[in-house]
């Protein structure tokens, strides 16, 4: 539609058509706004509505009637550290990641019936922002996310089966030869062409080529790593 979608932090959700900027905010006592102004994901369905999470829970914009329905609000609303994260779209449902439940469910899209996908603990993925970040693998059934604490020793890509919940991780060697060295990060992107995952991380530009489960490290990065104000951050 021509139209482009931003979610901000505290701000609400905006959208810019290339010349205006209309922004859309939680309104109180409002039923059809959106549920909160923390937006945490963004992804659109195969009908072209837009499905939202955010600290309060999951919405839905209608875009034929510009207008928001709730999907699912959290039991407690407004704490910092709640999130919805919308992240995946197939043909009938969203997937999307549930924090602090740490566990990922699906939407049917037509129905707004929700069901459990998989869960984790803390303990397998660590602290960051690895739950922003969740990939599916259809091949597989499964779904790809960060593993590991950082500013410690190791860390990489954790797989979890939605067929048998099983957790394997992945790891890479080392690029910069650095014994213990800490390889979480703070950004990935699924590459649907290569059907690879691209990895911002303290080794630069790394890529996960999901068909055989391997890392490539991509040296036209290292550049920008050798930079003394370098932060994994900028991904």
């Amino acid at each position: 539609n021509g139209f482009m979608w931003i979610g901000t932090r505290e701000g609400g959700l905006v959208r810019f058509d290339g010349s205006l900027f209309k922004i859309y905010r939680h309104e109180n006592n409002t039923s059809n706004s959106i549920l909160g102004n923390n937006i945490w994901g963004l992804i659109e369905d195969s009908l072209h509505n837009i499905w939202i999470g955010t600290e309060n829970g999951l919405c839905l914009y209608d875009i034929e009637a510009d207008s928001f329905r709730t999907v699912a609000a959290l039991a407690t609303k407004g704490f910092y550290n709640n999130s919805v994260v919308p992240f995946w779209a197939t043909k009938d449902e969203i997937y999307c990641w549930n924090y602090p439940d740490s566990q990922w469910t699906a939407f049917n899209i037509h129905t707004l019936i929700k069901r459990p996908l998989a869960k984790i603990t803390p303990d397998d993925i660590g602290h960051g922002i690895s739950d922003r970040n969740s990939i599916y693998d259809a091949g597989s059934n499964s779904i790809w996310i960060e593993y590991g604490p950082g500013g410690t020793p190791g860390g990489g890509l954790l797989q979890v089966s939605l067929s048998t919940g099983k957790k394997i991780p992945f790891t890479w060697n080392c690029y910069r030869n650095i014994p213990n060295d800490d390889h979480s990060f703070e950004g990935m992107h699924y590459d649907r062409r290569r059907n690879a995952i691209w990895i911002s991380c303290t080794d630069g530009l790394v890529e996960f080529t999901i068909d055989d489960k391997q890392f490539h490290h991509i040296a036209a990065m290292d550049s920008l790593v050798q930079l003394k104000d370098y932060h994994l951050w900028a991904g």
